[in-house]
């Protein structure tokens, strides 16, 4: 009988997270149906001074997603805006196209603002090709300015962290 050994070594390097989010902003807008339809998510990371500060800020008291809400501010920008397209010429290696139906057909833009009176970038969530809501908001976003300040005051907001508590370990006594 032979004996077999793992070929897996273990190792003692410690692993950086520092690119994973600990927390998320979600954002969802009301549907027909009486419900909710989500429109995307923001990661935030502790790695980030700001982000890391707003995470500790909602961890507190995750019921200041209304307070984060009230102060959003929106930017609303087409795919198909000339501003946002490329210009390659035929002998320029663009790499792969890509994937049919993955084109964003516009992005959705989030800031908050900053004590200096400037603002920040939360993120961005792009408006899917592929996905029929998505398409026709990015259509009704494109036909007026206006419909952005619409849009901001019927979103809806939550806060999860990523990181668990304590009270949602398993119990095993």
């Amino acid at each position: 009988m032979s004996r077999f050994t793992s070929s897996v070594a273990t190792s003692s390097v410690a692993r950086n997270d520092s690119w994973k989010a600990q927390g998320f902003l979600n954002f969802y807008l009301p549907s027909r149906e009486n419900s909710r339809k989500k429109l995307g998510a923001i990661g935030l990371k502790a790695s980030k001074a700001s982000e890391k500060a707003l995470l500790d800020w909602l961890n507190e008291d995750a019921s200041r997603t209304a307070t984060v809400l009230a102060k959003v501010q929106l930017e609303y920008v087409s795919a198909a805006s000339p501003s946002a397209k490329f210009i390659f010429t035929a002998d320029m290696d663009v790499g792969p196209a890509p994937a049919e139906g993955r084109d964003a057909v516009g992005y959705v833009n989030f800031f908050l603002p900053t004590k200096d009176g400037n603002r920040r970038k939360l993120g961005t969530i792009a408006l899917k090709s592929t996905d029929v809501d998505q398409n026709a908001l990015n259509t009704w976003l494109a036909k007026d300015e206006a419909n952005v300040e619409q849009m901001r005051q019927a979103l809806q907001l939550e806060y999860r962290s990523a990181t668990p508590a304590s009270t949602s370990e398993f119990d095993l006594s």
